[in-house]
């Protein structure tokens, strides 16, 4: 489990998913995002290479919430909060 608190718009450190390998399903990780959003946008984003990503548009918050995704071995992810005026947020990756 990974913790991160964002008191301005930017984004968490990258994740990899380094669990359990059940080799018939895709991993899923769990996001469980708390706290005041200052007007903000928190989107869920992924990436092969851990530099160019690209954003779930299944997967955003502007309010607290829980959410879940599949993604294959090795691919990075990230939370990136965008637009957002004196938040302070934190967001739980499970």
């Amino acid at each position: 489990m990974a913790s991160f608190t964002l008191s301005a718009s930017g984004s968490t450190a990258a994740q990899s998913y380094t669990g359990y390998r059940d080799a018939g399903a895709l991993p899923e990780v769990g996001v469980v995002v708390s706290g005041t959003f200052g007007s903000g946008t928190l989107t869920i984003q992924y990436s092969v290479d851990g530099s160019t990503w690209i954003s779930d548009t299944e997967l955003v918050f502007t309010a607290a919430g829980t959410g879940f995704f599949k993604l294959p071995y090795g691919v990075f992810y990230r939370a990136t909060l965008a637009g957002a005026t004196t938040p302070s947020l934190t967001v739980h990756f499970l």
